[in-house]
């Protein structure tokens, strides 16, 4: 569904600035039976926000077409677990976070940056709208539930 008003301000009129056409979903692995079937597509176009400036994205893919398999996963990729681990020393040294304070994480995936924040003795809470992904979550950082 096109989406005609900015999200952060509500303003209508977004202004494309790149339109990149009908695209498939990124990360689908098709099975030997689907590929007989014409994959799904949605239309891919950064926009800007005359009034405030937010690029978006101004097409809305369902929610159930998005999240009921999620396939990527942060923990696979040795790059990506070297890097969080980078980060979060530099944000806990920055912020000097400790047990007292809360991170939370909005599309925590598979918990891998939680998991790194409780090494550190920081308490976090994981905010995961893909089911498949939220059991990976119980399983790599303790004390954490689906809300």
């Amino acid at each position: 569904m096109q989406v005609h008003t900015c999200r952060h301000c509500r303003h209508r009129g977004l202004v494309t600035l790149l339109d990149l056409g009908e695209q498939p979903l990124a990360n689908r692995f098709l099975t030997a039976d689907q590929l007989a079937v014409p994959e799904p597509r949605y239309p891919l176009r950064l926009a800007m926000c005359p009034q405030c400036s937010l690029v978006q994205l101004d097409e809305e893919v369902p929610r159930q077409e998005l999240f009921d398999e999620y396939v990527y996963v942060t923990g696979t990729s040795a790059t990506s677990r070297q890097h969080i681990a980078w980060l979060v020393r530099e944000l806990v040294r920055h912020y000097r976070l400790g047990r007292a304070d809360l991170v939370v994480e909005a599309g925590s995936n598979d918990g891998t940056l939680l998991a790194e924040m409780q090494r550190c003795g920081v308490s976090v809470l994981g905010v995961e709208p893909a089911r498949n992904l939220a059991e990976d979550i119980r399983r790599c950082v303790a004390g954490w539930s689906p809300l």
